[in-house]
């Protein structure tokens, strides 16, 4: 079995031998978090859950994803909420 990491538009794609009988598993969890980049809100399924300026991410909502931060010499403020789930 090949699985193909996603693309720019977020598609998977797995490759199968299907000579003999096979079991797939597909089990949905959270999405991680992409700050960096733009400043400008972070939201979540709509729920504005934090802000990048460039420089500071402030958290404004508990969250259960992981949380990635693609940027250099920054600063995550957590703000008083809880990050939790699977790191």
């Amino acid at each position: 079995m090949l699985l193909n990491l996603p693309d720019a538009s977020g598609t998977v794609s797995l490759i199968q031998d299907l000579s003999a009988p096979r079991s797939l598993l597909i089990v949905t969890q959270p999405s991680t978090i992409h700050v960096g980049g733009v400043p400008e809100g972070v939201y979540r399924n709509g729920q504005h859950i934090g802000t990048w300026d460039g420089t500071l991410f402030t958290l404004l909502a508990d969250i259960n994803n992981t949380v990635a931060i693609e940027a250099e010499n920054c600063i995550f403020d957590g703000n008083g909420y809880t990050i939790s789930g699977q790191g």
